[in-house]
């Protein structure tokens, strides 16, 4: 008789604040996506350290696990996708994790597969054509996909972030530092106020540009692309 067949895993991706599927399952609440891996009864949340101790007391699973109990968060992403092949929530979450490494490369490989898979996806769109912006690179095609994104959600800060750090690039300074204050004012995230506040220095605008440097600061301290910007510029 041969042995039984292990049960199938499931795995979602997602933000449980906007998808029903992730919060049904999870009974967890919350804005930024974490990863449910399911492998029979045995229920799993994967997730950054500032969310543990609440997914620990709200979320009905079996354990809680962080993203830094892995070495780096991709290669947590590439064992689920040993399990699930080119899930689109793993692919885009692994491409999103070597960008914010600086694997760039491999960050392009996987947005640019998941948007064979669902081709003009908004979030996909922007992802890539950030990444590409923000590493120089293909910059028509940059300005492309993040228009699709805008197309989608015109009023979202992370796209319209990304067409102020597109423009940037192209050097088209006044409609950068015009999307960037956009964003800026609609949510206060320390790496749109460090994009703003290197546009603004580049234009001349020093004082305007080191308090926008000192409110990122206030918001993140130890924000990394702040302390990168303020090396090179010396403000």
């Amino acid at each position: 008789m041969s042995p039984p067949r292990r049960p199938p895993a499931r795995l979602l991706y997602s933000a449980s604040e906007t998808d029903a599927d992730i919060l049904y399952p999870t009974g967890f609440f919350a804005p930024d996506p974490f990863l449910f891996i399911q492998r029979g009864r045995r229920r799993i949340l994967v997730m950054s350290d500032l969310e543990m101790d609440r997914a620990r007391a709200q979320a009905r699973v079996d354990e809680v696990r962080s993203w830094s109990a892995y070495a780096k968060a991709e290669a947590a992403y590439s064992r689920a996708l040993q399990v699930a092949p080119d899930d689109p929530g793993l692919l885009y979450g692994r491409g999103l994790a070597y960008a914010s490494g600086g694997q760039t490369d491999q960050a392009i490989v996987d947005l640019r597969r998941l948007l064979q898979i669902k081709p003009g996806d908004a979030d996909a769109s922007n992802a890539l054509g950030f990444t590409l912006a923000d590493a120089n690179r293909d910059l028509p095609e940059a300005e492309q996909l993040i228009q699709t994104a805008r197309v989608a959600k015109p009023n979202d800060p992370a796209v319209t972030d990304s067409w102020g750090w597109v423009q940037y690039r192209l050097g088209h300074l006044d409609q950068a530092e015009k999307a960037l204050n956009s964003a800026w004012q609609s949510h206060k995230d320390a790496d749109v106020g460090v994009h703003l506040g290197e546009v603004l220095w580049r234009q001349g605008k020093q004082e305007d540009a080191r308090r926008i440097f000192d409110e990122v600061r206030k918001l993140d301290p130890q924000n990394t692309s702040l302390h990168d910007t303020l090396k090179r510029l010396n403000p």
